[in-house]
């Protein structure tokens, strides 16, 4: 992983060091001059390899953003065009998407695809915005990052929320994934683990496994018999997982985070009969009545033929979001002070309230995982809520 050259500070505390006593920092576009013509702005996603099926639906995210802001005003009366690089062949995609010709970009699949950019980003001048990577450590890191994904930190904090609050739990369990690359897993794992015992309750047991060999980690959460236990693993595995701790006589909740909002997971507990209560927070719902949500779904069906999911609507987002902020901006400062009026913005995916120090106030949904009530396994919504109302319980 390429390390990052600035510490965790805020992106306000960045911004004045760059903008006290030397000039602005100019951006690639000039919002007095619409007679330039189309401007680029770029997706940066993996294409090909491992990821590429989660590139493809970003990539459609962003047709569909395009097309919806070529419709209107553009970026300072210019129509979009979109850039596409794939991060999985280039060695420096940022880099070749300003010589491409553009001034700004939505990027990154995953932790490991923003981590080996966000110092590029810095580099070529390009505001960037992150629409799925969650890892914390993004946050603030130099102030072209951006983002409209929440954090690890938020989703273990709704995790413990969700058990703390509402269902009055005391005693629960965290399975901790020690495999290399599983970093995404560990920190929700031990972030879940941290907010319970901060809210007042005990983590009974830290069950402690290596990739797809779990089944002592499953056995020592048998015998701990927590009241609930988070199992954050990708989709086939967390699928494994849970069958196994059923298999094995628990009873207790398990919850997941945004990793099970996969057709892996469903497809790994088809056939099925009874899987208990499995809960687990996710970006998006197709349950989201909003009228921007609807809009975006009707279109998104028309072109693709298919209802998107979270890949598609974050980056739906991340783009016109991205758009709008770059309107009037001829300096950093000046897109920043646009990106920081989001207040109440209502999405495709959620409401977001942009908060100091890179921090957003987010819609997060609570969905179950459920079995051998319909034809086919299936996610079906429990509870909608902004962030900032766990933080409000917590307050108080």
């Amino acid at each position: 992983m390429k390390k990052f050259r600035i510490g965790l500070v805020s992106a306000a505390s960045v911004l004045a060091l760059f903008f006290s006593g030397c000039e602005k920092i100019l951006l690639r576009i000039d919002p007095q001059k619409p007679e330039l013509g189309p401007v680029g702005v770029a997706l940066v996603t993996p294409l090909s390899g491992e990821n590429s099926v989660f590139g493809k639906q970003m990539l459609r995210g962003a047709q569909i953003a395009v097309e919806d802001l070529n419709r209107g005003r553009g970026i300072n009366r210019r129509p979009v065009r979109l850039i596409v690089v794939d991060s999985a062949v280039s060695t420096d995609p940022v880099r070749e998407a300003a010589e491409q010709g553009a001034v700004a970009l939505v990027a990154g699949y995953n932790t490991v695809d923003v981590s080996a950019l966000v110092n590029s980003a810095e580099d070529n001048m390009l505001p960037t915005v992150i629409p799925l990577a969650t890892d914390d450590r993004h946050l603030g890191i130099n102030p072209f990052i951006f983002r409209n994904a929440y954090t690890d930190s938020q989703q273990a904090e709704t995790i413990s929320g969700y058990l703390w609050y509402w269902q009055q739990m005391m005693r629960i369990g965290v399975m901790i994934d020690m495999a290399s690359g599983a970093e995404y897993e560990r920190n929700i794992a031990r972030g879940v683990a941290q907010a319970f015992q901060d809210l007042g309750g005990e983590t009974i047991v830290s069950a402690e496994y290596n990739g797809d060999d779990f089944e002592a980690a499953v056995d020592q959460v048998i015998s701990a018999n927590p009241q609930a236990v988070t199992v954050p693993a990708p989709g086939k595995r967390s699928a494994k997982i849970i069958l196994s701790l059923r298999r094995k006589g628990y009873r207790g909740l398990i919850c997941g985070p945004d990793s099970w909002d996969d057709e892996d997971l469903l497809r790994g507990l088809d056939g099925a009969r009874d899987i208990g209560r499995c809960i687990f927070i996710s970006f998006f719902t197709e349950k989201n009545p909003s009228e921007e949500s609807r809009n975006f779904r009707t279109t998104f069906l028309e072109h693709f033929d298919y209802e998107p999911g979270a890949c598609e609507t974050q980056t739906f987002d991340a783009f016109k979001m991205l758009c709008i902020a770059l309107n009037n901006a001829r300096t950093l400062e000046d897109f920043t002070d646009n990106w920081m009026k989001f207040h109440n913005y209502f999405g495709a995916a959620a409401v977001y309230t942009m908060l100091p120090g890179g921090d957003i106030d987010r819609t997060l949904y609570i969905s179950e995982v459920v079995v051998g009530k319909t034809p086919y396994p299936c996610f079906r919504l429990l509870r909608r809520l902004q962030y900032s109302k766990i933080k409000s319980y917590r307050n108080d």
